[in-house]
């Protein structure tokens, strides 16, 4: 989730982030359910289901990109798991 914010100080769950101007953005992790969220999934989009070819290996086992990937061009890590 993108937290947009006048105070110039990264949050405390920031994962990455940048001053653009006076307004702070970073990148913030979500939080939620992951066995409910991929049950309502599997409802919606079954095994077989374009929907489930194009999306169901990225949602179970992510990508090959980090976050490493997202902080360019002047982001800033702001999590220390994957620094440089």
């Amino acid at each position: 989730m993108t937290r947009l914010s006048s105070d110039p100080r990264p949050p405390p769950d920031s994962l990455y982030g940048t001053a653009v101007g006076v307004l702070r953005c970073d990148a913030l992790p979500v939080r939620f359910d992951q066995q409910r969220w991929q049950q309502r999934f599997l409802a919606q989009w079954p095994p077989g289901s374009p929907g489930h070819r194009s999306y169901f290996g990225r949602i179970t086992g992510g990508t090959h990109l980090g976050l490493v990937q997202a902080a360019r061009g002047g982001v800033q890590l702001t999590t220390p798991s994957e620094q440089p």
